[in-house]
């Protein structure tokens, strides 16, 4: 709880031994549970990020308050404990996406993403790296073999990280 965050705001995410949907500061976390056996294929642009200077560009955009129960990360949640792909992808979103991803590395970084054939490419995080989704490997392998980048825009493909056993199982 307490001592975790003291640590930093991301240490309670990683404890969650899951995805999980991290709300505030980094003070509200909700375990996902089981992912699906999903994919994602992972772009380096070149440049770095600050997440400071990236608050401080959204800090200054001003955005209507959003209420918790019709928010679209709470549906996305949903729709990754439930393993609807279609549903989870369009309701991705990144409130830094306008702000960072404006920066020319970075957006060619998601242009050809989308181009390659992704669905739904995003900024993760504050940046620099986007990143697109897939349901099998072979469609994050392909998205990767289309790519049409410079050699300095490094790519990482992984997947979902599937635990030996999650918090709400049984042992066999």
């Amino acid at each position: 709880g307490e001592e975790a965050r003291s640590l930093g705001s991301d240490v309670p995410f990683f404890l969650s031994g899951s995805g999980a949907l991290v709300e505030g500061t980094g003070e509200r976390v909700t375990a996902v549970g089981a992912l699906p056996r999903w994919h994602v294929l992972i772009v380096q642009p070149p440049i770095g990020s600050s997440t400071a200077d990236a608050y401080a560009r959204l800090d200054a955009i001003a955005r209507p308050p959003r209420p918790r129960n019709t928010s679209v990360t709470l549906r996305a949640l949903a729709a990754l404990q439930g393993g609807d792909f279609d549903v989870a992808t369009s309701c991705l979103t990144n409130d830094f996406q306008d702000v960072v991803a404006a920066q020319p590395a970075i957006a060619r970084g998601l242009t050809a993403l989308r181009e390659a054939g992704a669905v739904t490419p995003l900024l993760a995080g504050s940046g620099s790296c986007v990143f697109a989704l897939t349901q099998t490997a072979a469609q994050r392998d392909e998205i990767a073999t289309r790519l049409q980048l410079p050699d300095e825009f490094a790519r990482f493909a992984t997947s979902f990280r599937q635990p030996i056993a999650w918090r709400g199982s049984v042992p066999a």
